[in-house]
């Protein structure tokens, strides 16, 4: 992670040409996680109709914050920092068995259901970004600019479930991703309204990442019978795959901004989960919600 932090600062610093204007601009984000990750499944038992209830988190939205600097001139050069975590806590009872490999695997021999659960499940996730745009009027007051730059950092989710019954067993489970790779898009400005004191239009910005990923995954079990269950799991490399979309309306007075937007985080094939039913699964990580940036010209 340090030398991919390391080699987007050099790139920074490298690609920077003469600007007209600096910035720097603070955003906080209001975002909310989804995951069709599954983490128990409960067994009605019954001998006519039985029914398999699997159970997912529902992840509530949690505060992050985006930070940067821009140079501005005939070349643009923007770079910045995302740092968001959220996390949930379920609990459940019933007739229930581990959605995750290593449980699974220590009930079936014994032949038992759990009668109660809970999970914790934490994502963490930073991201980089270092990116060069050039503005080109297609008239007086809409500009399109597009943009060719670099993505990196990490994305960590950690699950932790605990069970109880014939048997009590506590599982951990990790799924860590890093990578770095090129990004492409375009950004667009439409001016509605303009005055001498005050600046009023519309924004998207559009693009799309490829970063050569490194998985890191790990499934282990403790039970009350002092038995460990370990799922060996291979580190994975290939292509992440992400879309990112952010649009909304921005307000400009002197060398002040603010502008307010919905963004949206398609991270594909992020959860490289193991589960009970149909083994290795390749589940898309979103993150989506509101984004208030504020932006100082100096």
């Amino acid at each position: 992670m340090r030398r991919i932090c390391g080699f987007i600062v050099l790139l920074f610093v490298f690609i920077s040409v003469p600007a007209r204007a600096f910035q720097l601009f603070a955003d906080a984000l209001y975002w909310k996680a989804a995951e069709s990750v599954d983490w128990v499944v409960d067994n009605n038992l019954s001998s006519t109709q039985q029914m398999l209830h699997y159970k997912i988190i529902d992840f509530p939205p949690k505060f992050g914050f985006r930070v940067g600097a821009s140079s501005q001139g005939i070349w643009s050069n923007t770079f910045d920092y995302t740092q968001y975590k959220t996390y949930e806590k379920a609990r459940t009872s019933g007739n229930l068995t581990s959605a995750f490999a290593a449980s699974r695997i220590q009930t079936l021999p014994k032949g038992f259901f759990y009668s109660s659960g809970d999970v914790n499940f934490k994502i963490r996730y930073d991201m980089f970004d270092e990116v060069v745009s050039r503005a080109f009027p297609v008239t007086d007051r809409l500009t399109l600019s597009p943009v060719l730059g670099l993505k990196g950092g990490r994305i960590n989710q950690h699950v932790q479930d605990s069970f109880e019954g014939a048997v009590s067993s506590v599982e951990r489970v990790n799924n860590d991703f890093s990578g770095i790779g090129p990004q492409l898009g375009i950004n667009g400005q439409w001016i509605f309204y303009q005055s001498p004191s005050v600046q009023w239009s519309l924004y998207g910005n559009f693009a799309t990442s490829a970063l050569w990923g490194y998985w890191r995954m790990k499934d282990v079990l403790h039970d009350s019978f002092f038995e460990t269950t370990e799922i060996a799991v291979g580190s994975r490399e290939f292509a992440a795959v992400m879309f990112q979309a952010l649009v909304g309306l921005e307000a400009q007075r002197g060398k002040c901004s603010m502008r307010l937007g919905y963004e949206i985080n398609d991270w594909l094939n992020q959860g490289q989960f193991f589960d009970n039913a149909t083994g290795s699964h390749s589940n898309n990580l979103i993150f989506k919600g509101a984004n208030l940036r504020f932006t100082y010209t100096v």
